[in-house]
């Protein structure tokens, strides 16, 4: 299945499509696929975050800023939303296999990244 994408419900969309911005809006296109989150909104963008943080744990490095997250609220895909608890399940799997994470690890950061999108609505 193909990978279909919608940015124009992002505030200043026309930006995010530019040279400069482009490539980081490509690579979150992408990472929907990994996070199993079809679509950054106002209510999930943390939790969005978070899995970006344990992805990149898990994976060994995928630069994603909260900023980039909240820059692109309202960007949309066709993956399918999984449950939080099925996600941690499978970036435990995958760290396993590739024996870059524990379990304890991947809940730190997951839950260290919905904390700091916490602070970053209450300070906004």
């Amino acid at each position: 299945m193909a990978l279909h994408t919608d940015i124009t419900n992002c505030v200043n969309w026309e930006e995010l499509v530019t040279d400069a911005n482009y490539p980081k809006t490509e690579s979150i296109y992408f990472v929907t696929l990994v996070t199993e989150l079809g679509q950054i909104t106002a209510k999930n963008y943390g939790e969005f975050y978070a899995r970006i943080r344990v992805y990149s744990l898990v994976s060994g490095g995928y630069n994603v800023t909260l900023e980039d997250v909240t820059r692109r609220i309202g960007l949309s895909t066709n993956v399918s939303d999984i449950p939080t608890t099925k996600f941690l399940k499978r970036m435990e799997q995958l760290a396993t296999q590739y024996q870059s994470a524990t379990a304890n690890e991947i809940k730190a950061v997951y839950y260290s990244a919905l904390t700091e999108a916490e602070k970053e609505t209450v300070n906004a």
